[in-house]
């Protein structure tokens, strides 16, 4: 649509491709793209949560289904969805260990107070002595 000087692009859709201007090998479906050449636009994508196998995008540019070596495969994120729990699970238990520990040096530190003002208490007091 405003394209002036690049080539070999691709448009798809109503308005498509009107951000590429002299960019080329530019594929905008859906979406004005942008002037950057050798890029691929889609619009409506992002931000758009849906269910089932995820897909990811060769380095060769191909779109498949993400194998299950893939760190986007659905064994692959259900794995780092365990350890993310078994990590919070972790932390709550260290938190609740630091509040038993934090009441138990309250109370030591109540008991040396106490034991202190006793020694203290028992300690004899200077006596005067009258010379004659």
């Amino acid at each position: 649509m405003n394209n002036t000087t690049g080539g070999a692009n691709i448009a798809l859709g109503v308005g498509a491709g009107s951000g590429v201007v002299t960019a080329s090998e530019v594929i905008a479906i859906g979406t004005a793209g942008a002037d950057v050449s050798n890029t691929c636009y889609i619009g409506n994508i992002s931000g758009v949560v849906v269910a089932g196998v995820p897909v990811c995008v060769q380095g060769t540019g191909q779109l498949g289904e993400c194998g299950p070596a893939s760190p986007f495969s659905a064994n692959e994120l259900l794995k780092q969805q365990r350890v993310v729990q078994e990590l919070k699970a972790t932390t709550e238990r260290q938190a609740a260990t630091i509040a038993l520990q934090e009441e138990q040096i309250k109370a030591l530190s109540a008991g040396l107070q106490k034991v202190s003002a006793e020694l203290e208490l028992s300690k004899a007091s200077p006596q005067t002595v009258l010379n004659q």
